[in-house]
């Protein structure tokens, strides 16, 4: 163990220990001397203890730096220095458990507010770390390896690990917030290729569970009258917000724009059965018109219409009933091959009796798949060689796209 001491500690401490012994020494061995002085012998006595009480106050009041384990001196910032060069170490107080620590010290009195408590230092054989009071609470010094989710490099402990026992974070009523420039996060993969990355070929990868039907509150995000929209995903797991709009307060349904006679096909090859002649129906919808309808994302269609309008009674020629052709085609009304038609057989009303009821109405199907933004135009037309004459009434007509005699229409996604 080296010490240093300051020059009074040297006087005291070696000097005067000296001094004693050559004094000793001289009087024994002189007795004439030592007669001489007999007087005075009580007072060196008196002297000596004297001398001995101040050194050991002294020896109360020494302030050292020291370093044990090696003879090397301290370093000016170091009160205690420890050197081991045969592997041995400083044991710290060990603990048995949490509860005997805090009924040592957590707990006794006056503990917790005595500040020369700060900084303490156990170690806690329950949590096996390294424990120090901060004045408030017992903060843990990580030991060897860190674990569940939390790796220790070098002195630094940073998040990324595996995690080896169920986690729970519990936010109470904090957020946790993620902060990117470009990283992404992966679950099921090692190489995400968007902000979120979900990979499992085996179970479902997402599951939200027990959503609000748009008609219910909003949430604090969204208005009132918020526009929900549809997912796409791609065959490849691509999930993209669908062009089409799914509001409540939007009407959907299609009013025949103005009145339209159907008009008679030819009977060639490219006749009014084939779907390819006729006329074009075009719409009206919240006021706004459409010539064609737009597929709003990529996917198989229905549209459903309700064909209403007046017929003649004219049976003159011996023709009870005669057939009619709604076709769709794709991209242009122009089109050479319709995607899908239908056939409806229109039986002349009340075959030519007095107060005939003149009105025909009908539902028929259409099926069309496609592109998003494709276009979609639809034609009728009534087989050649017939004479009946029937007129679809539209809004022009009707008045108003909700009047209930109309030719409407609406579709939806297979």
């Amino acid at each position: 163990m080296v010490r240093k001491m300051p020059c009074t500690n040297i006087i005291f401490n070696i000097f005067l220990p000296h001094y004693f012994l050559l004094y000793d020494s001289f009087f024994i061995k002189n007795y004439k001397l030592i007669n001489i002085f007999k007087m005075k012998k009580n007072f060196f006595v008196l002297f000596k203890i004297a001398i001995t009480f101040l050194l050991l106050i002294n020896g109360v009041l020494i302030k050292a730096q020291v370093t044990i384990g090696d003879n090397t001196p301290p370093a000016k910032f170091s009160l205690l220095e420890l050197v081991s060069g045969d592997n041995k170490g400083l044991r710290l107080p060990q603990i048995t458990n949490t509860a005997q620590r805090d009924a040592i010290f957590t707990n006794a009195a006056g503990f917790d507010t005595n500040p020369n408590a700060i900084g303490l230092q156990i170690y806690n054989m329950q949590t096996k770390r390294v424990e120090v009071w901060n004045g408030t609470n017992w903060n843990t010094m990580w030991g060897e390896n860190a674990a569940n989710g939390l790796t220790l490099t070098n002195d630094t402990i940073v998040l990324g690990g595996p995690l080896d026992k169920p986690t729970t974070v519990d936010l109470n009523s904090n957020n946790l917030l993620f902060t990117r420039s470009s990283g992404n996060v992966g679950i099921g993969t090692t190489s995400p290729q968007s902000m979120l990355h979900l990979k499992d070929e085996v179970n479902d990868p997402l599951i939200i569970d027990d959503l609000k039907f748009t008609s219910e509150l909003p949430n604090p995000v969204d208005a009132a009258n918020t526009a929900y929209y549809n997912l796409q995903i791609s065959d490849k797991g691509v999930v993209r917000k669908a062009p089409n709009v799914n509001h409540i307060s939007e009407t959907y349904i299609y009013t025949l724009r103005d009145d339209i006679t159907v008009p008679v096909g030819s009977s060639g090859p490219n006749g009014a059965q084939w779907g390819l002649q006729g006329a074009t129906l075009k719409w009206v919808k919240n006021e706004v018109p459409y010539d064609y309808i737009t597929l709003p994302e990529d996917g198989a269609y229905v549209f459903s219409f309700r064909l209403y309008g007046t017929t003649d009674n004219n049976t003159s020629n011996g023709i009870l009933a005669t057939s009619y052709y709604i076709s769709a085609l794709v991209g242009s009304d122009q089109a050479t091959v319709a995607y899908d038609v239908v056939e409806m057989i229109v039986p002349v009303p009340n075959h030519g009796t007095t107060a005939a009821y003149n009105k025909a109405t009908y539902t028929v199907f259409l099926t069309v798949a496609g592109k998003a933004e494709t276009k979609i135009y639809f034609k009728i037309a009534e087989v050649a060689g017939r004479t009946l004459t029937w007129k679809l009434l539209g809004k022009q007509t009707a008045g108003s796209e909700v009047a209930a005699n109309r030719t409407s229409m609406i579709f939806w996604k297979i």
